[in-house]
């Protein structure tokens, strides 16, 4: 079982970024290519601030285009706590019942 712990930090921060724009993004293509063309993108470890979301979106793109979206968000939902999820349940189930 995963603890809250080990979600990975990409995911808290590039997973809602990655949703907004619907994947993948002109101005984050052209902003890493510029680095990677001027060999200024460092090693990928290193990665952070503004970079790091960049990268982190365009890996996300990467990683859903090469999964298919469903399985990629399937990978998603192992990272998040039963607990939560069960919440999440709950909360949901009495919002329909609201409406």
């Amino acid at each position: 079982m995963l603890r809250p712990t080990s979600f990975p930090f990409g995911f808290r921060k590039d997973f809602p970024e990655y949703l907004s724009i619907g994947g993948e993004d002109d101005y984050n293509n052209m902003y890493l290519l510029d680095m990677v063309i001027n060999n200024s993108i460092g090693r990928l470890i290193n990665a952070d601030g503004y970079l790091a979301y960049r990268l982190g979106e365009s890996f996300l793109t990467f990683i859903a285009e090469t999964l298919a979206e469903k399985k990629f968000l399937s990978i998603f939902l192992l990272f998040i706590p039963h607990s939560i999820l069960m919440k999440l349940r709950k909360r949901f189930s009495e919002w329909i019942l609201k409406t």
